[in-house]
């Protein structure tokens, strides 16, 4: 016998997919800042993060054209909120993370109201516990949840997602025009968090149209949203050329489009488990995270199975465009070889994707579980699925930890050697490792403002991360500091020493 089905339930497997989120990457609080993430949390002011809105977030000698300012805000509350830690803006990240899993959870609820069943059962749980759990426990989205600089890849995901569930409220027929508003909103927010966000603004324009040449009845209700959609475009596009001269982003960086990125991602998606970090150990939170887990499968083999209708076609179609269409948006990465990423090298990339194909796991899943034995080996697939994959993120999780350990080596061995630089100080660097060998990024963009965080209100010293041999003729011993890594001792080192520390 099963237990009455109570609307009590779905707040508590919601709460479990939550809680098994959080627990599953909370351990990235621990890891230090790398790479990019210093030049994102670097202090300023709010007049100097509003700048964003008319320049790239990296630094102009990166030539890189990015277009991101809504995070950019939210780097700054970081700075506001919880000053000087490394913990606070993990923390964020696991907060937009976390809400992207609520995210899924509705839209795949909504999809299944819309259906041509008037039934209300448990087992509607079961498609939305399985895309959050996949979506919330991807060992790719290590990439993005537990690496700082990633905000604007998750933050975009989380906007697009609001926006998609408002403008499928409002082509559904909705007289609150309020859903048509706010649903554009969250478009534009999640194009300027990240300009690969126009993928969610895309499917929603697909959608309209669908529903303009389907629907003989409310043509106009598409038609209105399919204009603010074409608008936003217009605008946008022009905004971004205005400031760049140019399309900007990553088909302007990499100068050229590849299949084998998108079918890598797909890949790597499918099966995450290659380059698994050596040192790696099971740790306090996989084990909570494996509890929570195995919990929440046993609660819902307790409750009673219900049958369900199917599925719109019109949201199966929108989930699979935006699956399609997130590794499309991989295709200017050719400089990233298959075997790369499928080590997880920038796995950020597959976060769009795993999240159009979390949407069509619960859509699968509601169409096709109709017995009670279909419903209790799918809770045992997901029970195995998800405690793998929680170790697995846990693992990289670990590899990320490595890399962040190396990079606060480098700048402790770099305020040894340097307590108070000399006024006007150059300091030079050789050889800075990017990354380590799971592809978890160290250094390379970011050492500069890690450096000058350590020496508050030394506007004088000049940083050189991406020093040259000809940069060598201008160095005073005396005021200067020429650091080079050495890989073979896993060792920051000072080449040429002033006279005092050579007679040390």
């Amino acid at each position: 016998m099963g237990i009455k089905i109570k609307r009590t339930n779905e707040y508590i497997i919601l709460a479990g997919i939550i809680l098994a989120t959080a627990a599953g990457n909370i351990s990235t609080l621990k890891n230090h800042l790398v790479a990019d993430s210093w030049v994102f949390v670097f202090p300023r002011s709010f007049s100097e993060t509003l700048r964003y809105f008319f320049t790239s977030i990296i630094p102009p000698e990166w030539e890189a054209f990015w277009l991101r300012p809504i995070p950019m805000i939210f780097f700054w509350l970081d700075n506001i909120i919880w000053t000087g830690t490394e913990w606070g803006p993990h923390l964020t990240n696991i907060i937009f993370h976390v809400l992207n899993v609520w995210l899924i959870w509705l839209i795949v609820n909504y999809m299944r109201t819309q259906s041509n069943s008037a039934k209300y059962g448990f087992n509607c749980w079961l498609p939305s516990l399985a895309a959050c759990l996949f979506y919330g426990l991807h060992p790719l989205n290590v990439g993005s949840a537990g690496w700082v600089a990633a905000r604007f890849d998750i933050m975009s995901v989380t906007f697009g997602l609001a926006g998609m569930l408002l403008l499928f409220k409002w082509y559904s027929g909705t007289k609150k025009t309020m859903h048509l508003i706010n649903g554009s909103l969250m478009l534009v927010i999640s194009i300027l968090s990240k300009e690969q966000g126009i993928v969610f603004l895309m499917v929603c324009f697909f959608i309209g149209l669908i529903g303009v040449f389907s629907n003989e009845k409310d043509k106009k209700r598409y038609w209105n949203g399919l204009t603010i959609l074409a608008l936003i475009v217009f605008v946008y596009l022009i905004y971004r050329f205005s400031i760049f001269h140019g399309i900007g982003g990553y088909i302007s960086a990499q100068k050229s489009l590849n299949i084998i990125p998108p079918i890598a991602f797909f890949t790597a998606m499918l099966f995450p488990y290659l380059n698994i970090f050596p040192d790696w150990v099971f740790t306090a939170t996989f084990c909570i995270t494996s509890i929570i887990i195995m919990s929440l499968i046993f609660f819902m083999w307790k409750v009673r199975f219900r049958s369900y209708g199917r599925i719109q076609r019109i949201h199966i179609i929108s989930a699979a465009a935006l699956f399609i269409l997130g590794f499309a948006t991989t295709a200017p990465h050719a400089g990233i070889g298959f075997m790369e990423i499928m080590g997880h090298a920038e796995s950020r990339f597959a976060l769009i994707s795993i999240t159009g194909f979390s949407l069509l796991i619960g859509i699968g899943l509601h169409m096709l579980i109709r017995s009670l034995r279909a419903y209790r080996i799918t809770l045992v697939i997901i029970l195995l699925w998800a405690v793998i994959a929680a170790w697995r993120t846990d693992v990289q999780i670990q590899a990320w930890k490595d890399a962040g350990l190396t990079a606060h080596h480098i700048i402790s061995k770099i305020l040894k050697t340097a307590p108070d630089p000399p006024q006007h100080s150059n300091m030079l660097f050789f050889d800075i490792p990017r990354g380590n060998n799971q592809f978890a990024y160290i250094f390379g963009i970011g050492l500069k403002e890690a450096v000058l965080m350590n020496y508050p209100g030394r506007n004088d010293i000049k940083i050189l991360p991406k020093s040259q041999g000809r940069d060598l003729k201008q160095v005073n011993p005396d005021r200067d500091y020429v650091f080079a890594y050495n890989k073979s001792i896993g060792e920051l080192e000072r080449l040429f020493p002033s006279k005092k520390e050579s007679e040390k």
